[in-house]
Formats: structure tokens, sequence, C-alpha cells
């Protein structure tokens, strides 16, 4: 009867655990990444010719 008792302790403990870690908060690193502007083409081309001559 403890062994039951004390695996389904362990089980919800788990359970706790994954249900903590799917709802926290993100990282503020992945946030700031996103927020960079991305170069347009015609600036990448441009950039492009410029650095070949």
């Amino acid at each position: 009867m403890t062994a039951v008792l004390r695996n389904l302790l362990v089980a919800g403990a788990a359970i706790a655990a994954l249900s903590a870690a799917a709802c926290s908060k993100p990282a503020a690193s992945t946030a700031d990444s996103s927020s960079a502007p991305a170069m347009s083409d015609s600036s990448a081309m441009d950039a492009a010719a410029s650095a070949s001559m």
C-alpha cells in the first residue's frame, strides 16, 4: 500500500512540474531577437552590389 501511495505522489509531482513549466513565461531573449527589423531585399541587393565594386 505504501508503494502505491508513493508512486501516486511521484506521478502527481511530475504532472505538477510539467504544468508549471508549460505555463511559465517565455524567456526575454527570444522576444528581443524577433523585434530587430529585417533588411529588405532591395537594401540587401544594394549592399551586396556596393561591396563587390
